[in-house]
């Protein structure tokens, strides 16, 4: 499974309504990592998507995606994430350590981005349905 969540604009098909993969531009794209998306999914499981390749054709793939509605929800989810994270950090252990330091860092800048594109879904687009959060 991909490990990275790309929030995406797609343009629908004046005909029918369908998502265009033509059309997609990204907005932006986190990096997740495998333990927090296997949770993600626990809180709010994700959803299939069906995107066509142009307008007026019938070849079509499925992605995997966040529910716009479970939005609230998963960035309640990883609130708790960042605060956990800081609950387990030692300082002693990362003032002391270099790989400790930097582990901690990448957790943190993980969570931040990710907590950053749902903001973003939630804040900007959050009735555009057109706006999806996509794994891969």
């Amino acid at each position: 499974m991909s490990n990275n969540l790309t929030l995406i604009k797609y343009q629908l098909d004046d005909n029918d309504g369908r998502y265009l993969e033509d059309t997609g531009e990204v907005i932006t794209s986190s990096f997740i990592d495998e333990n927090i998306l296997h949770d993600l999914i626990e809180v709010a499981p994700l959803a299939k998507l069906i995107i066509y390749e142009k307008a007026g054709s019938d070849e079509f793939s499925e992605a995997d995606c966040l529910q716009n509605e479970k939005i609230p929800e998963i960035l309640n989810f990883v609130e708790k994430k960042f605060i956990d994270l800081f609950k387990k950090v030692k300082i002693n252990a990362i003032e002391n350590s270099e790989d400790e330091l930097v582990n901690t860092m990448s957790i943190l800048r993980l969570i931040t981005n990710l907590y950053s594109l749902l903001k973003t879904k939630y804040t900007e687009y959050k009735s555009d349905n057109t706006v999806v959060v996509k794994l891969g």
